[in-house]
């Protein structure tokens, strides 16, 4: 191989160097962009978030079935007055 084509190859490896310590620096400035934001940083992070929320969504979920338990059960109870307040009881 001749000097002239090393040195090309030499400085295409170069330039898609440059263009990957671009692409690094970048990367690295998100990452410390996002940082704080997931670890918290003194607040709240993103994994305290979620598990607040899930949470308060389980309580939900119990609290609406609770409540459906309740209507079903004075549905019952309202039933079975009625039947017996027409004699069928």
């Amino acid at each position: 191989m001749s000097d002239d084509r090393i040195h090309d190859r030499i400085d295409a490896v170069d330039q898609k160097l440059g263009h990957i310590e671009v692409a690094v620096t970048k990367i690295a400035t998100t990452c410390n962009v996002c940082r704080p934001m997931v670890l918290g940083n003194g607040g709240k992070s993103i994994d305290k978030r979620v598990t607040i929320l899930e949470t308060v969504s389980g309580l939900r979920s119990k609290g609406f079935w609770a409540l459906v338990a309740l209507v079903s059960t004075l549905c019952g109870v309202a039933v079975t007055l009625a039947a017996r307040a027409m004699g069928g009881g």
